[in-house]
């Protein structure tokens, strides 16, 4: 993937689960209704066991509403325009933009005291109420000079509310884990070597531990001080796990992501890998795999991800993290960057393989394995309890999104 999409997609959150507040009321997730199968979607995908019918005396799982974070930035050619932010709620439909600011901004994100968070620029963090109004500064790591000489590569929050960003230089980069009191922790990181680089900032679903995947072309052994391209770390910033890498480009560990109870997901050279971190034993699951923007279920029981033909061409399978293979009789062709939403329903993007004029008039392109592809701006979505899918009526990347459990 080019620096162009890399950039178009940095900072998109994983699915996160909020308390709602008293009073609001217990609503159905309606997700974006039921419609034909998605371009590109296997005519007879099924899940991996047959459902079961709960007997008459089951209790009835309860509603909830799951909200997303969808961000359209400007097209190149017009870097006059903003970057906007849409907030989509399961219960209420589309919102009206939420937030309108710079073309070089991004990265939203739902904070723990539910407002809406973003970087300002490259070196500023603000946040806002679901409204787009109230704002406020939450970082900057220039707040002296009018220049820019420390970027923000990454971030995340805690639901506890600690904050974890990647603070990025040519010279050297800090990861900092800042609680809401006290000193933070810092760790040293090698500094920026090419601008194509891809970072990714997210703490455990236990907010015990923070995962950072540092993917530089540019790394070698010695350019990435001897660090591992995928490492955890606790909150006092010891090293708790670092995926194995032998040095090479083509073997840089990445496309990691947190699972349950303490479980993480990643690429290296032998495949799709988990680490366990209560028994710190990793095994192999799927051997000589390369997957691509992985996106796990709220309840950690699927992994969606992408991954490549010969030719470059994206096809999304599911993962069962119980079994630890892959569900049968599920494939969305020409498809990628897909995120899970709800328990049960994915959203993801178009990716079929374009020339010439076609690459240029909509989306973006990208080139991989000699043939041209292109993701094209409109979201899909496919729901796995009623095999069933359609346009969700947005353009953009998800960013965030988060399921609130009805009281």
């Amino acid at each position: 993937m080019n620096s162009k999409v890399s950039n178009r997609l940095a900072g998109r959150g994983t699915v996160r689960f909020l308390a709602m507040g008293a009073g609001i009321a217990a609503l159905l997730a309606t997700g974006c209704g039921t419609a034909t199968s998605p371009p590109g979607a296997s005519a007879t995908a099924t899940p991996s066991t047959t459902p079961t019918t709960p007997s008459p005396a089951s209790p009835t799982p309860a509603p909830s509403t799951f909200q997303v974070l969808v961000q359209r930035n400007p097209q190149d050619t017009d870097v006059s325009s903003a970057t906007t932010i849409r907030l989509y709620s399961s219960d209420t439909g589309l919102a009206p933009v939420v937030l309108s600011f710079p073309a070089d901004s991004g990265g939203a994100q739902f904070t723990p005291d539910n407002r809406i968070s973003f970087t300002s620029g490259v070196s500023r963090l603000e946040s806002s109420d679901l409204s787009g109004g109230t704002r406020r500064e939450e970082l900057n790591l220039n707040p002296d000079s009018t220049v820019d000489h420390m970027y923000i590569g990454a971030y995340d929050w805690s639901q506890s509310g600690v904050l974890a960003y990647l603070a990025e230089a040519p010279a050297n980069s800090q990861l900092v884990i800042r609680p809401r009191s006290g000193p933070a922790a810092n760790v040293a990181l090698p500094g920026i070597v090419s601008l194509a680089n891809q970072k990714t900032i997210r703490f455990s679903p236990d907010g015990n531990y923070v995962l950072l995947v540092d993917i530089d072309p540019g790394f070698t052994p010695s350019t990435a001080q001897g660090q591992s391209p995928v490492q955890v770390r606790r909150l006092d910033g010891t090293l708790v796990f670092a995926a194995p890498w032998d040095g090479r480009a083509t073997t840089m560990p990445s496309d990691a992501v947190w699972g349950a109870d303490g479980q993480l997901y990643f690429w290296d050279s032998q495949g799709v890998s988990v680490a366990d971190l209560s028994t710190r034993v990793t095994k192999t699951l799927l051997a000589g795999v390369r997957w691509y923007d992985p996106s796990v279920s709220p309840d950690g029981s699927s992994i969606v991800f992408a991954v490549r033909d010969g030719q470059g061409l994206p096809t999304l399978e599911l993962l069962d993290t119980a079994t630890g293979g892959v569900v049968g009789g599920f494939g969305i062709i020409s498809a990628s960057n897909a995120r899970f939403v709800s328990p049960t329903l994915i959203w993801y993007h178009q990716e079929p393989a374009c020339s010439g004029d076609g690459c240029t008039r909509t989306g973006w392109s990208t080139e991989s394995g000699g043939q041209t592809t292109q993701v094209l701006d409109p979201l899909l979505s496919y729901d796995l309890s009623t095999h069933s899918g359609g346009s969700v009526g947005l353009s953009g990347s998800v960013t965030d999104s988060r399921v609130l459990p009805a009281i």
